[in-house]
C-alpha cells in the first residue's frame, strides 16, 4: 500500500513537471506569462492544482485558470477578460454592445456558465445554478485570483427559512420584467414560455424562450443600477455602465438551438427552473435534468415600456414615466 501511494505521488509530481514544461514552451512562443502552479484544497471535484496564466492583447488583460487533477489532466477552466467586451442588454438579447468591462466564463466537464459586466468595477456575481460550477468558483485559489484581478466575488442564493425557501413559478403577473421594445424601438415578441426562480421572497432569475429556438437566462435586480449597486445612465441606444437595465434585468446567457429549447417543471420536486438548450438528447446543456416529457411553463406578455435610464431612474423613450416590475 505504501509503495502504491508513493508511486502515485511521484507520478503526480512528474505530471506536474510536464505541465510546467508545456506551459514554459507556450510562454516562450507567446505573450502569455509562464503559468504558476497553485495547490488547491481537498475538494469533491478532484481538482488538486490550478495553472494560473496571465496575458495581454492590446488593451485587454486575460486571466486563465486551468483546473488540474492529480495526473495534470485539465478538468475545467476559468477565463476572465478585462477590457473590450461584448455585452447584451435587457432590451437587446439578440444584439450586443461593445463596452469596457469584464467577461467571465467558467467551464467544468460539460457544464458552463458566463457573465459580462459593462464596467470594470468590483461586484458580486450570482452563483451558477450548477453545483459543480458553484464549488469550482468558490475554491479559495479561484476566488482569490478573480478578486485580485477584477474585484469579482460570488454571492450565494439567499438562505431558505422555514417560511420562505427556494421556489419556481411561471411568469404570469410579472410582465413588467420583459421589455416591449428594444433600444431601436422595434417591438419584441412575447415570451412563449417562462420560469421565475425565487430565493426566499426575492426574484432571483428568469429563464424564458423568445421563440422555439431561443432561450435566455437573466438575473433580476434594481432597474438602472451598476453591478456595484449605484445609479447608472443608459440613453440614446447605449446601455452605458448599467448592469441591470431599465426593466430591471441583466442578460447572463442566451442560447440558440438546432432542435428547439425547453423551460419546464423539473421532476422529483426540485424547486428550481428546469431548462434544456436542445430538445434532442445529447446535443445541448440542461439543468437540473434533461427535458423529456416534463410539463413546460406557459408564456407571458411584455409589459415594461422603459427604454432609458436617467441617473438610476427608468424612463420611457420620450423621457417620461414608465412601468417596470
Amino acid at each position: 500500500m505504501a509503495v502504491a501511494v508513493l508511486l502515485r505521488l511521484e507520478m503526480g509530481k512528474i505530471a506536474m513537471r510536464n505541465w510546467k514544461m508545456i506551459g514554459m514552451t507556450l510562454w516562450m512562443w507567446s505573450c502569455t506569462t509562464a503559468p504558476e502552479l497553485v495547490t488547491v484544497e481537498t475538494n469533491e471535484l478532484g481538482i488538486t492544482a490550478l495553472a494560473v496564466e496571465h496575458s495581454a492583447d492590446g488593451g485587454n488583460r486575460q486571466l486563465v485558470l486551468h483546473a488540474l487533477d492529480g495526473n495534470s489532466r485539465e478538468l475545467g477552466t476559468v477565463t476572465l477578460v478585462t477590457g473590450r467586451v461584448l455585452y447584451k442588454s435587457d432590451l437587446d438579447e439578440d444584439g450586443e454592445w461593445v463596452a469596457h468591462g469584464t467577461s467571465l466564463a467558467v467551464t467544468f466537464g460539460a457544464s458552463s456558465w458566463s457573465d459580462v459586466a459593462p464596467k470594470v468595477a468590483s461586484y458580486a456575481a450570482a452563483d451558477p445554478d450548477n453545483a459543480a460550477l458553484r464549488t469550482f468558483v468558490h475554491l479559495a485559489p479561484v476566488a482569490g485570483e478573480l478578486e485580485r484581478e477584477a474585484g469579482i466575488t460570488f454571492r450565494a442564493k439567499l438562505p431558505p427559512s422555514p417560511e420562505l425557501g427556494y421556489a419556481l413559478a411561471d411568469c404570469v403577473g410579472t410582465s413588467g420584467l420583459f421589455p416591449q421594445k428594444n433600444s431601436s424601438g422595434a417591438t419584441l415578441p412575447n415570451p412563449i414560455s417562462c420560469c421565475i426562480n425565487f430565493s426566499g421572497s426575492t426574484i432571483w432569475s428568469t429563464y424564458h424562450r423568445q421563440s422555439f429556438y431561443q432561450l435566455s437566462y437573466r438575473y433580476i435586480g434594481p432597474a438602472c443600477t451598476t453591478q456595484a449597486g449605484g445609479a447608472c445612465d443608459a440613453r440614446g441606444g447605449s446601455m452605458g455602465d448599467c448592469y441591470y437595465g431599465p426593466c430591471g434585468a441583466h442578460v447572463n446567457t442566451t442560447w440558440s438551438s438546432q432542435s428547439g429549447t425547453a423551460v419546464f417543471w423539473p421532476d422529483n420536486g426540485i424547486d428550481w427552473c428546469g431548462y434544456d438548450t436542445e430538445r434532442n438528447p445529447g446535443l445541448g446543456s440542461y439543468y437540473p435534468q434533461p427535458w423529456t416529457t416534463q410539463d413546460e411553463l406557459v408564456g407571458t406578455t411584455n409589459g415594461c415600456n422603459c427604454t432609458q435610464c436617467f441617473n438610476g431612474v427608468a424612463k420611457s423613450a420620450t423621457g417620461g414615466d414608465c412601468y417596470h416590475y
